[in-house]
């Protein structure tokens, strides 16, 4: 068994210890939000310090409503479009919303929460 030291280690552990005397990785830099407005989307910019506001997108959390000033667009593999809900019997279902030639379709398409 090793010996017990009756006295304490001093000094910054970061450098006494063996570890990194300059830490790197996340917290403490400065972020920057350009056109920090209540509702807007945040997008990422590119730059590792900033962040920004997209005035044409805005989220409203008392109405759980997203609008837009122009055209929105859902596009992915499928081009499907799922919004969850109640059928006509009461029963939670999301609902598949799409295109088919130039038919809008909208279908029960699970049970929700079955994704």
């Amino acid at each position: 068994m090793g010996k017990t030291l009756d006295r304490r280690v001093l000094g910054p552990i970061n450098t006494q210890m063996g570890g990194d005397p300059v830490p790197t990785g996340g917290g403490g830099g400065a972020l920057e939000i350009e056109n920090n407005v209540d509702g807007y989307i945040l997008k990422a910019t590119g730059d590792t310090t900033k962040i920004k506001g997209i005035p044409q997108l805005q989220w409203n959390e008392t109405q759980l409503a997203l609008t837009g000033s122009g055209d929105i667009y859902v596009s992915g593999s499928d081009n499907y479009l799922y919004l969850h809900g109640t059928n006509s019997t009461g029963e939670s279902v999301r609902f598949r919303v799409g295109v088919s030639g130039s038919m809008l379709k909208v279908l029960e398409d699970s049970p929700e929460g079955s994704i």
